[in-house]
């Protein structure tokens, strides 16, 4: 296992930016073989048929990036199941801005995680994953549901920037929740150790 460090030449991740020219940065800066091959790989694209019940787990904070990633990702392997805590909340509570009991969320990201599993697909979790405890559960939850990689995909977009865009947003998130959620990252950054087969930053 391995933690795959990519700075962009820009001060903030730039979200419009082709994955295609994001794998190939990636690629470029990695210090050895890494375990996402239809990631990274120059030999197979992202067309190329993914290993079975892969997992993404999307790490960073409101405004950081990650749905623009995740959208990147779709459009260039639409087999994968994109599963979004806060489309659930939109589904659940009529708002994404809602947060709302978090037994209800986390029990349709169990049920969908589930159906991805059985249908014998991998998927890309969209959330901010900023509490450590969280991320270990869902991990071991995923291990025992037969996901046979997990990688995790940090943005580390600067807290400032992340608050500039959320004031620019229709729904805003709370700004000390945004600061909280900076804390957890800082204080119990993601780590390999916490069961991912991968870890890779984008900052």
């Amino acid at each position: 296992m391995s933690i795959t460090d990519y700075h962009c030449s820009l001060l903030a991740f730039d979200s419009a930016m082709p994955l295609a020219t994001l794998r190939e940065r990636l690629r470029r800066t990695s210090r050895g073989t890494l375990p996402t091959q239809w990631l990274l790989s120059t030999q197979h694209g992202l067309n190329a048929p993914l290993p079975l019940t892969q997992l993404i787990l999307l790490i960073g904070l409101p405004g950081s990036g990650k749905s623009t990633v995740a959208k990147q990702l779709i459009a260039e392997c639409p087999q994968m199941q994109l599963i979004s805590t806060d489309a659930i909340r939109g589904q659940l509570f009529g708002d994404e801005i809602i947060q709302g009991p978090w037994f209800l969320v986390w029990q349709e990201v169990e049920r969908q995680l589930q159906q991805t599993v059985a249908a014998n697909q991998s998927a890309i979790f969209d959330a901010t994953n900023a509490q450590r405890s969280h991320r270990r559960e869902l991990i071991a939850f995923s291990r025992n549901l037969g996901f046979t990689q997990i990688v995790g995909i940090w943005i580390t977009t600067p807290v400032w920037l992340c608050l500039a865009r959320n004031k620019r947003r229709d729904r805003q998130v709370p700004e000390e929740v945004i600061l909280r959620m900076h804390r957890q990252l800082r204080d119990a950054p993601p780590s390999v150790e916490e069961g991912l087969d991968d870890l890779i930053k984008i900052g």
